[in-house]
């Protein structure tokens, strides 16, 4: 037990209330009484690694702020640090006004005190209640691997939280510390500036930042590829102001699923964003995940000066980083204290979880349905482009033979938009019988700008190019239809589609879930919300006219259901070599009112049933393909028609696209539009149904069903 002396009177020590680490051997010394070999705590599994392979080379540089700009409040390196904090997480700093002498000074003293003997440095070792001194941080149990690292922890700011007994005297630490506060602090500042806060928001927030220095030692280890000299996390405080060794790099960041090395800039300093601007920034700024690797020759040190809020703050997202529509709240408001107690209370070596004790998890998805996560295909692919799963094979009687697969000179029909749109009543009555006699058909000069649909199918392609553990961020939560998975996996030993998805529900703006959009991709969010607009145009358009050839005024539809919704599923089809086993989507018909499809310019993939037989729809360059879902079925009693269609795979090359889904609203009641009802020439064919009831029982059935789903509300009479 630690006694101190307190106004007269000696009171136990309880440490800084945050945890504790247990007592490890030193691995300096472990080095110097046998420097060939490296004891099997200190091996990790080899799935962490630091394998060669998996990191890239520090040519790959995190982003660069000149400090002396951003001081004087220059506008350009502003925007470049709310990028480095968007895109990175990491970026290193110079001009930062520490003078060269206080940062050298800094290092000698370091490494001064590591090469004391040990029994010196046991004077200052952590107590078992406490994180303040020299040892390991982060040991929780007997059987944890183990950092090859030896560390000395000091709390420095304010001053009342210092605990000289742990500090050499040695080092000269207190000016070191107030001057790298100055940095942090003018970060802070202009992070409130970039959150929409004045210059001291973030101050007022969270109270006078308190700071703590790491001092860590990273001795040379024969076996580099065996250790990590600190395994991957991220920080649990506000901003981390690093000192790196500008002899050895070690220093890793996570940056889109690769590890990157940091180099060193002499005289510079390295800083990252932790977990708590992450919260307060409502998930715009990251924290992201790092560690250090280890020299098979040289140590290595460094100086880690964490930023953090004092322990009763309550740490939730700032209001001007919250919007209901576009943005809408991430986390739950948390006490410091308790955050970073579950923080450090977990082993490191579980990464970048923490964050996830404060996310929102109360989603109740969309309400139509759930789908079970699936292996990613494209995954597959990559992994064994040889061979094709079981699961994926499909039935004999379902397969895509040739033979069954008419020409593609056989064509759906093609509409004239611009003509329908002037009122044209030749191109009407094309409209007319195109939805009669196939359910489909091709719409040319629609006045959706080539360049907003190229931009679209980059941004798909873009998603799909990312790593699987990014991608696996915007993955389908079990009980949703939002998001990156496949749709429509009912059970475990269903047949799958050779094709992996994102869906994103855009329309009216209160359905999107911004958590499920890949944010990070440059221009995402605009390609996709633009191209949204843009076809949402056509849409109603063409509802306007179908209205029209049902009997109805222009707006007759839309009464009927309200303001149609919209969601987008972008597919990516990976290639196939035998792509004669499997579907990229099992035959189906469409669930909404209408369908708009962007496909591929290069590859045929959708084919649509016909008089019985399969037919591919031949891209057209730049247009777009429109089928009648189940809705238009229904309200025009059976007199257009929602077709079967499915999606083929290609043996050489990968296919994407992009369908557009118009929808009533949840509680609007469907069913034939009187003037489409003839008790003696077309009697009424289906009752009435509730869409949120259609629809959920329209994706609870397997999509191999096919062209069923309309059976559910048809009148006995006309089976």
């Amino acid at each position: 037990m630690d006694l101190k002396v307190e106004n007269g009177s000696i009171e136990e020590d309880k440490g800084i209330g945050w945890g504790k680490s247990l007592p490890v051997q030193s691995v300096q010394e472990i080095v110097r009484n046998d420097p060939q070999s490296v004891p099997e705590r200190y091996i990790q599994e080899t799935k962490d690694r630091p394998l060669i392979s998996n990191t890239l080379p520090s040519s790959l540089e995190i982003p660069i702020i000149d400090f002396s700009l951003l001081a004087k409040g220059d506008e350009d390196e502003r925007r470049k640090l709310d990028l480095a904090c968007k895109d990175w997480g990491f970026f290193q700093i110079v001009n930062h006004g520490v003078a060269e002498e206080v940062l050298q000074k800094m290092k000698e003293a370091v490494r001064a005190f590591f090469e004391l003997p040990h029994e010196e440095k046991k004077k200052y070792a952590m107590a078992e209640n406490d994180l303040h001194g020299y040892g390991q941080a982060y040991v929780h149990s007997e059987d944890q691997k183990l950092d090859w690292c030896d560390l000395i922890a000091l709390f420095t700011l304010p001053p009342e939280v210092k605990k000289f007994k742990f500090w050499p005297l040695t080092i000269p630490v207190e000016v070191y510390s107030i001057e790298v506060q100055k940095v942090i602090e003018e970060i802070n500042a202009n992070l409130s500036l970039l959150m929409g806060m004045d210059r001291d928001g973030l101050e007022k927030l969270q109270g006078k930042l308190k700071q703590m220095l790491k001092l860590n030692y990273y001795p040379p280890c024969l076996e580099p590829d065996l250790v990590l000299g600190i395994s991957p996390h991220s920080d649990g405080g506000t901003l981390t102001l690093l000192l790196q060794d500008d002899e050895v790099t070690g220093l890793q960041i996570k940056h889109k699923d690769q590890w990157i090395s940091v180099k060193p800039i002499p005289n510079s300093l390295v800083l990252n964003v932790g977990d708590v601007i992450e919260i307060l920034s409502n998930g715009m700024y990251k924290s992201i995940e790092h560690r250090a690797v280890t020299n098979e020759k040289k140590s290595r040190i460094s100086v880690a000066a964490f930023a953090f809020p004092e322990d009763e703050v309550e740490v939730g997202p700032v209001d001007s980083m919250v919007d209901d529509q576009n943005r809408p709240r991430m986390y739950r408001n948390v006490k410091y204290i308790d955050y970073v107690r579950h923080h450090l209370g977990r082993k490191m070596e579980e990464g970048k979880v923490h964050t996830d004790f404060v996310n929102i998890k109360e989603d109740k998805g969309i309400g139509w349905g759930k789908s079970l996560p699936v292996q990613s295909v494209q995954e597959i692919v990559r992994n064994d482009p040889q061979s094709v799963p079981e699961r994926y094979i499909q039935e004999t009687k379902d397969r895509p033979l040739i033979s069954n697969t008419l020409p593609s000179s056989l064509e759906i029909p093609i509409i004239d938009f611009s003509l329908l749109a002037k009122g044209d009543e030749d191109e009407r009555r094309k409209l007319d019988l195109a939805c009669k006699d196939w359910g489909f058909f091709q719409i040319i000069n629609h006045g959706v700008a080539e360049e907003v649909l190229q931009k679209m199918k980059e941004a798909v392609r873009a998603f799909f190019e990312l790593p699987l553990e990014e991608k696996k961020k915007y993955a389908m939560a079990e009980n949703d239809l939002h998001g990156y998975g496949q749709a429509y996996v009912l059970s475990e030993d269903q047949k799958l589609d050779w094709c992996d998805i994102i869906v994103l529900f855009t329309l009216p703006p209160e359905i999107k879930r911004f958590k499920f959009w890949p944010l990070t991709i440059p221009g995402f969010k605009e390609s996709v919300e633009l191209f949204s607009t843009e076809v949402q145009k056509v849409i109603e358009e063409i509802n306007a006219n179908l209205s029209l050839l049902m009997g109805m005024d222009r707006d007759g539809l839309e009464k009927l259901q309200g303001k149609l919704k919209q969601g987008l599923r972008m597919n990516y089809y990976p290639p196939c070599l035998k792509p004669d086993l499997v579907l990229g989507i099992s035959p189906h018909s469409d669930g909404g009112t209408l369908t708009l499809l962007l496909q591929d310019d290069e590859i045929t993939g959708l084919q649509i049933k016909h008089k019985d037989d399969w037919i591919p729809v031949k891209p057209i360059p730049n247009s777009l393909v429109m089928n009648v879902g189940d809705v238009i079925e229904i309200l025009s009693n059976g007199m257009y028609k929602s077709i079967e269609h499915r999606a083929v795979t290609n043996e050489k090359n990968s296919r994407i696209s992009v369908a557009v889904f118009a929808f009533p609203e949840d509680e609007v009641e469907v069913s034939p539009v009187d003037s489409m009802v003839d008790d003696q020439n077309r009697p009424r064919m289906y009752r009435n149904v509730k869409y949120i009831d259609y629809v959920r029982h329209h994706l609870g059935g397997k999509m191999e069903e096919g062209k069923v789903h309309t059976d559910f509300v048809k009148l006995e009479s006309n089976y």
